[in-house]
């Protein structure tokens, strides 16, 4: 390294040895001392800054184009660095270039690249340039000639024919072709190795291999992009069939247990088989995939599913209360013989708040009303002693009644470790056997045994699934690796299409398995951002230092990101604000038990304009303002009838909307005869057609006023003989 003050230091030597003077020499001495003392406080990338900055070079990446990376092969080695530093710092002994080497070289590989040579800020400048070079250039030559020939069009001029492009032709081409960054004239001066002012073919070497390492890349993404695809809709299948199934099971039933109890488990069993799922959903007419629906229920593939996959919260309080029930009881293996203790009066019924008031009465309190909903499971405002036979036949697991254990988890977590000597393959060969990223209550308890942990199991699970979701994922056991696989998994991902192809393109020998060198060195040159060496421990669940095909591709399996249960599936069954209002929404919900012109429920269309559906007759009122109609078609509706005030016709009613003259004339005949004399008995004028029915309608021309209604009752009121109408 040249330490700050580098020409002062010299000077001073200079003046010592000229003079001859001892105590000059020793001042020099000194001076030289402290300053190497100084620059040893200073990171090995500020010390290196330094040396750039002394020998007025621009940038560190003109320092590595120019003097350490000469066959622009993406790294160095030990020599490399020696041989540059000779020419740049050559006041620097050995020890002190091996100490900066060593600095450099954290993770140890023998090996550096930019990412570790330079700044974090200008690697990432550098690999954003180099790798988007490469997917929009097909070489080094390709490059040229385009940037050449853009100039050339914008500026009038000939391009030439000569394979060199100048500082404007750089500079100005990269912005057409759709570079957004900066720095042009930085990425230059790096590239002219000869300082004349322009860049030769030969000095863009990177550019081809920055273009095979994209189409390598784009070779496996494209193959590997039908199989994620598809493992992307499976994924979104099956959640969205479970979320629309628990709408429905919500829609109907207000709970999720409710729904269990009358709908899925109608034998009371507590459990539910695949056939019996496949006849609830068509009993509920859902018309979802049933299929997807029960890979979300059944996903650990024991052929049955259960409350607590379910609903995990409701499952908790009913065992809790199961619990409770068998404290109290004689008999543990009956606990619904509390119902004969809470029954106090011998009724052989309990309302919700009796029910209520007897559990706190005896020491349960938690969330005592939602239990009463749950236990009244068919409506009936009150429970009965059958309502709580379930309990007896109900196998609950040991989790959903014990409280979480910290120090429980830790001891099993240690306990993975010793047994198998890594966490990660600890998880895959005992926790996620189907690497999915996720271990359900079954898959713990199997992997506690295989351990022999004779902790608090159920105490242990409670603490890593603290959200009640009934599965963890490797996460919970060691965030670090998770974080550290979740990363590389979703960059293979986005690059590649996914981890196993990934792995294939960085294996660029083809041998089946990569060195810590090997890896780091593939996963830099095609932007991994992440940390390789805690990756590469984290895979290495072998600890040989080599990463085999099998150690890898399990990450395709895993689940990134899961889709989150809507808040409206609270399974309190208590409704959220948006739930509550049906007619949030722009569009009519309509909803009915039994399909009927009777059962639908349409908002209201106060405050709406005419044009809302279900306003436009004047029997939907509003407070806005009524726009004039002017000359409206005619059309048939209860707005286009004005009501009078005639008895009622003796006949029975019936309703007609045709025209008089489709009607025989002998009913027009007999109608206008009835009409006459009725009308001649009350003074009343016979101006008008008849239409049989309640009130004998008249049609009138529509009036812009809007509709007439009176308050007057259509049928003359019955009258007690001694008394005379007014």
């Amino acid at each position: 390294m040249a330490p700050v003050g580098e020409s002062s230091r010299r000077g001073s030597a200079r003046d010592a040895q000229g003079n001859g003077s001892v105590a000059l020499q020793a001042k020099a001495t000194l001076q030289i001392l402290a300053e190497q003392s100084g620059a040893a406080q200073k990171s090995a990338t500020e010390q290196l800054a330094d040396i750039v900055s002394y020998n007025d070079l621009q940038s560190s990446l003109q320092a590595w184009f120019h003097h350490f990376d000469l066959d622009q092969s993406g790294r160095i080695n030990y020599r490399e660095f020696e041989r540059a530093l000779k020419v740049l710092a050559p006041e620097r002994n050995p020890d002190n270039v091996m100490k900066l080497w060593q600095g450099l070289d954290y993770d140890q590989s023998g090996e550096i690249s930019f990412d570790e040579f330079a700044y974090e800020r200008d690697a990432e400048s550098w690999s954003n340039f180099r790798r988007w070079c490469g997917s929009v250039f097909q070489g080094s030559k390709d490059m040229i000639r385009q940037l050449k020939d853009h100039y050339a069009e914008i500026s009038g001029l000939d391009a030439g024919s000569d394979e060199v492009v100048r500082e404007r032709e750089f500079c100005e081409g990269l912005g057409a072709f759709g570079w957004e960054g900066s720095e042009e004239r930085r990425f230059f001066h790096a590239f002219d190795l000869e300082n004349e002012g322009c860049i030769y073919a030969k000095y863009l070497r990177w550019v081809d291999r920055e273009v095979k390492m994209f189409k390598m890349k784009e070779a496996a993404k494209k193959s590997a992009q039908k199989m994620a695809r598809l493992k992307a809709r499976h994924a979104q299948e099956t959640q969205g069939a479970l979320r629309s199934f628990k709408e429905c099971l919500q829609k109907q039933y207000g709970n999720m247990f409710k729904a269990w109890r009358g709908a899925l488990d109608t034998n009371s069993s507590m459990t539910m088989q695949r056939a019996e799922l496949f006849k609830a959903v068509k009993t509920l007419n859902w018309k979802g995939d049933c299929r997807a629906l029960w890979r979300a229920l059944d996903h650990d593939n024991s052929g049955i599913t259960t409350i607590e996959e379910l609903d995990a919260n409701s499952a908790q309080l009913l065992a809790e209360f199961k619990l409770f029930a068998q404290t109290l009881t004689d008999n543990p293996k009956r606990p619904s013989l509390i119902f004969n203790i809470l029954d106090r009066h011998k009724r052989k019924k309990l309302s919700h708040a009796q029910f209520i008031q007897e559990c706190e009465g005896r020491g349960f309190t938690k969330n005592t009303k939602m239990l009463a909903n749950c236990m009244d499971w068919q409506d009936k405002k009150f429970i009965t002693e059958v309502d709580l036979q379930f309990l007896d036949v109900w196998r609950t697991p040991a989790w959903l009644t014990a409280s979480p254990d910290p120090e429980a988890a830790e001891s099993f977590k240690h306990q993975l470790v010793a047994r198998l000597g890594h966490i990660v393959k600890a998880w895959k060969v005992l926790m996620d056997k189907d690497q999915s990223n996720s271990c359900n209550w079954h898959e713990f308890q199997q992997a506690a045994k295989s351990v022999r942990f004779t902790g608090d199991v159920a105490g242990a699970w409670l603490a890593l699934d603290a959200d009640l979701s009934g599965s963890i994922s490797l996460e919970e056991i060691d965030s670090d690796a998770h974080a550290s696989l979740t990363e590389f998994k979703v960059w293979a991902d986005s690059e590649f299409g996914g981890v196993k192809s990934a792995f294939k393109v960085l294996d660029a020998d083809g041998s089946g398995s990569l060195s810590f060198h090997e890896f780091k060195l593939a996963c830099r040159n095609y932007g991994f951002p992440g940390d390789c060496r805690r990756l590469f421990k984290s895979l290495d669940q072998q600890g040989e230092g080599m990463l085999a095909m099998h150690e890898v591709f399990f990450l395709d399996g895993w689940k990134i990101e899961e889709q989150k249960e809507s808040p409206a599936m609270s399974e309190s069954g208590s409704k959220t604000p948006e739930q509550g209002n049906k007619h949030t929404g722009c569009l009519l919900e309509y909803w009915t038990e039994n399909p009927g012109p009777g059962s639908y429920t349409i908002p209201s269309s106060f405050g709406h304009c005419e044009r809302v559906p279900g306003a436009r007759h004047g029997g939907a009122f509003s407070f806005a303002g009524r726009n004039k109609l002017g000359n409206a078609p005619r059309r048939i509706g209860p707005a286009k009838y004005c009501p009078n005030l005639l008895a009622t016709t003796p006949n029975r009613p019936a309703y007609s909307f045709s025209a008089p003259q489709t009607r025989p004339a002998s009913a027009d005949a007999t109608a206008k005869t009835r009409r006459g004399n009725t009308s001649a008995k009350l003074g009343l004028a016979v101006s008008r057609p008849t239409t049989p029915g309640p009130g004998a309608y008249d049609t009138e021309p529509l009036s812009p006023g809007g509709p007439k209604f009176t308050m007057r009752p259509r049928r003359a009121l019955p009258l007690h003989p001694s008394k005379t109408p007014d």
